[in-house]
């Protein structure tokens, strides 16, 4: 991540200049000031994680490794070996379905957050019924088509069916080699456990 970090979280930019201020004028200078500073050393990183954390949590899509880990277990989603881009999704779209709002709108804030799409679509074929479909820009693994499933479920709420797919564009070839049919895109269905 670049850029400064929110001024609400108070990051410390120069430790030396932190510690220096804080310790007595007698110490401030010489060996006293280094044996502090040589105390302090490991906080260094702490705040700048929590710095990173802190912006993170203000806008997942930057965020990486550890810091998404942190806001994953805000809202109770671990890795479990996903990428950080596989991860990402699950916990942007968990992040929505723990927060509060109309079915609707949450339902599909979500959808384009699970698949971080601009192609994200939702219809509802019957009254208790939703179809969200979505090309995404990565190829889902296993794992994270059936924790997407249960963000969706999460999102859906137990009133609703859904069904759900993304597609991967340019994933399968049709055709032969001497007749071909150009590229297509092959679709992955979630599995979403069945409301009660």
């Amino acid at each position: 991540m670049s850029g400064a970090y929110p001024s609400a979280y108070p990051v410390i930019q120069d430790w030396d200049e932190y510690t220096s201020g804080i310790l007595p004028d007698i110490c401030a200078n010489g060996d006293g000031a280094d044996m502090f500073r040589i105390l302090v050393a490991p906080f260094r990183p702490i705040n700048t994680s929590l710095a990173a954390a802190y912006a993170g949590a203000a806008d997942i899509e930057d965020a990486e490794g550890p810091v998404i880990d942190l806001i994953g277990d805000s809202v109770g989603e671990y890795r479990q070996g996903l990428s950080d881009e596989l991860y990402r999704r699950i916990v942007a779209g968990r992040l929505v379905a723990s927060a509060g709002g109309v079915l609707r709108r949450k339902l599909y804030a979500g959808w384009v957050a699970l698949t971080g799409s601009s192609s994200a679509r939702m219809e509802e074929p019957g009254n208790s019924s939703v179809l969200l479909t979505a090309g995404v820009g990565f190829v889902p693994t296993e794992a994270w088509l059936l924790r997407a499933g249960s963000v969706v479920r999460a999102l859906v709420g137990g009133g609703y069916q859904a069904d759900a797919s993304v597609t991967v564009p340019r994933t399968a070839r049709f055709g032969s080699p001497m007749t071909p049919f150009g590229v297509g895109e092959f679709a992955y269905q979630l599995r979403i456990q069945r409301g009660t």
